[in-house]
């Protein structure tokens, strides 16, 4: 959860892919795309908030990045505070697996 309204950009980087890490540019390949979504976590039988993320409906997406590249995807979104949020990093092909680094980028509106 966040204290107050606050504007946040969320990035997610593959480190396996580019001239980064000194290995060449694979081809372009839709479902090795990644993204980045916002959604709201699980709650216990006591109201906690889980670690596990099962989304039943649209309306349990609060923002969800563009699948359109390889390497990284960024999102730029405003979280509020009466909500706890999961950060989910996913690919566009379910089971693709690969290394990658998360940034969190927020400013209190």
């Amino acid at each position: 959860q966040v204290p107050r309204k606050t504007a946040a950009m969320i990035m997610i980087e593959r480190t396996d892919t580019g001239d980064k890490v000194g290995v060449l540019e694979p081809t372009y390949n839709a479902a090795q795309t990644i993204g980045v979504t916002i959604a709201k976590p699980e709650r216990d039988n006591d109201g906690a908030v889980c670690r596990r993320l099962v989304v039943h409906k649209e309306d349990d997406i609060f923002a969800e990045s563009e699948f359109t590249d390889m390497q990284e995807s960024v999102l730029f979104t405003t979280l509020s505070p009466e909500n706890p949020y999961a950060i989910v990093p996913s690919s566009a092909q379910p089971g693709l697996v690969a290394p990658y680094q998360l940034s969190i980028y927020s400013s209190v509106e």
